[in-house]
């Protein structure tokens, strides 16, 4: 049994890829094209190639060396293939027959026999890397922590009735909006006029905003800041003042007497003018008394009884 499992495992060894048949197998082509690579895994012949994701061709060999594999096809003579062209080993699912993919550009086309050198081609990752790569993926709980993300993202969703309602109120807070949509438009009115008039008024800003009106810009600054400091100061002043407001109030209730002093007069102009003329002015001439009578508080005369005194003094003769 040991030796005809160890004799079964020297003849895989031997077994070359590119002897097995693909399952997608192309006729050949007009003209031959070689394509190195560093590993080409299990490319068999007849694999398809493609250019720029069309089909042009298929692998008619696949050649051996000690440091590279030398892949040759056979494509289309139509096939614009250039120089500066690029090829990979593909497979579009994890178990799917692999394909030479070729991208071309614009530039000079490659010739019959022409080969694409190793340093412009990429070999796919070995089949077994990309089973570990999709494991890994399985058995680490990437899929659970998704799947417990989305149970996360149905739970942290309103219920069902909730979103119901919240939607209707939506649609009818935008239906009341789209009936009513006068104040925008007055809006966007104001802010069409606002525009014109920013137009009409652009000669003068761009003047203001010039160098020339910036240096006046700065100028009033530095003139509001002298400003600004001075009030305060005269602020103090006035707060500082407020022990005259008692004296200032006696003054104006002096100021109102002197008024009325100065109207009193002249309501009695004509009286005071005749007192001065007939009573001071002869008084202070001549200055002298009549007395008329004299009356004690029983109710007697009293003139002669005064006569007789100051005749007596000597001041009446």
């Amino acid at each position: 049994m040991v030796v005809a499992l160890t004799a079964l495992i020297v003849a895989g060894c031997a077994v070359d890829p590119g002897t097995f048949t693909s399952s997608v197998r192309s006729g050949g082509g007009d003209r031959t094209l070689t394509i190195r690579f560093a590993d080409a895994l299990n490319l068999p012949t007849g694999t398809d190639v493609t250019l720029n994701g069309l089909r042009i061709g298929s692998v008619s060999s696949v050649r051996l060396h000690r440091s590279r594999v030398d892949i040759v096809a056979k494509v289309r003579e139509n096939s614009r293939i250039t120089t500066d062209a690029a090829a990979s080993i593909r497979q579009d699912t994890v178990l799917g027959d692999p394909y030479v993919a070729i991208l071309s550009s614009v530039s000079a086309p490659l010739l019959e026999g022409d080969t694409i050198e190793l340093e412009r081609t990429a070999s796919a990752p070995p089949l077994e890397d990309t089973l570990s790569v999709v494991a890994n993926f399985v058995n680490a709980g990437s899929i659970q922590d998704i799947e417990k993300v989305m149970r996360s993202a149905n739970t942290a969703l309103p219920h069902r009735k909730q979103t119901t309602r919240v939607a209707r109120i939506a649609s009818i807070d935008l239906r009341s909006l789209a009936a009513d949509t006068r104040r925008i438009d007055q809006m966007l009115d104001g802010l069409d006029a606002t525009a014109g008039t920013v137009n009409r008024w652009l000669p003068s800003l761009s003047q203001a905003l010039a160098p020339k009106g910036m240096h006046w810009w700065s100028q009033l600054s530095n003139a509001s800041g002298g400003i600004g400091v001075l009030l305060p100061s005269i602020g103090s002043v006035f707060e500082g003042g407020m022990w005259l407001m008692p004296m200032l109030t006696r003054l104006n209730g002096s100021a109102d007497v002197m008024v009325e002093w100065v109207h009193a007069v002249a309501r009695n102009d004509d009286q005071i003018r005749k007192f001065v003329v007939d009573n001071f002015f002869p008084f202070v001439q001549s200055p002298r008394m009549n007395i008329v009578t004299a009356t004690a508080a029983e109710g007697q005369e009293m003139i002669g009884t005064i006569t007789r005194l100051l005749r007596m003094l000597g001041a009446v003769r």
